[in-house]
């Protein structure tokens, strides 16, 4: 082959050349059609996704305005019954104290009177051991309660003092 030749193209390289050169390009340009085929498929889609979710969307807030709806009047519901069981908690936490504050009330007026009952009956019982002194200083039943009471009145001077007689029982 002369130069020529080559610089002509001809022959049976250039040929196969051209060939291969050709089968190429028609090869990138349907993979390039390929390509593009699967990327405006894939944003069709993506486009039909995004407009059936906005046709949701836009069906949606009569829906969704409806489920809020019953959704708050649920809540007012509830928020009304716990009102109630609040208030009637209340109350009774109310009459409950004051039940404790009437029954610390009768305690405290219970303690005064026991006191009170006590000091009586403390005033009481000296009264009647004084009466039992002055009976048995003025003679009582027997001589031996005389004897009794005056020793409890004085007590013994030292070594000197009287032994006390045995109380003798009279039979009467």
């Amino acid at each position: 082959m002369t130069v020529a030749e080559q610089r002509a193209g001809s022959g049976p390289r250039s040929t196969h050349r051209r060939r291969r050169w050709r089968r190429r390009r028609r090869r990138r340009a349907s993979r390039s059609r390929q390509d593009r085929e699967r990327r405006l498929s894939e944003e069709h889609q993506t486009a039909n996704a995004r407009l059936d979710t906005l046709r949701t969307e836009l069906s949606d807030p009569s829906q969704a305005d409806s489920a809020l709806a019953e959704q708050m009047a649920e809540w007012q519901i509830d928020l009304e019954t716990r009102e109630a069981t609040l208030a009637d908690g209340e109350a009774r936490l109310a009459k409950a104290e004051g039940a404790v504050h009437a029954a610390d009330t009768a305690l405290s007026d219970a303690d005064h009177a026991l006191d009170h009952a006590r000091r009586e009956s403390q005033s009481h019982n000296d009264e009647l051991h004084h009466a039992e002194l002055r009976h048995t200083e003025l003679g009582g039943a027997s001589r031996g309660h005389s004897w009794a009471a005056r020793d409890r009145m004085a007590p013994p001077a030292g070594r000197y003092a009287r032994a006390r007689p045995e109380p003798v029982e009279l039979d009467r």
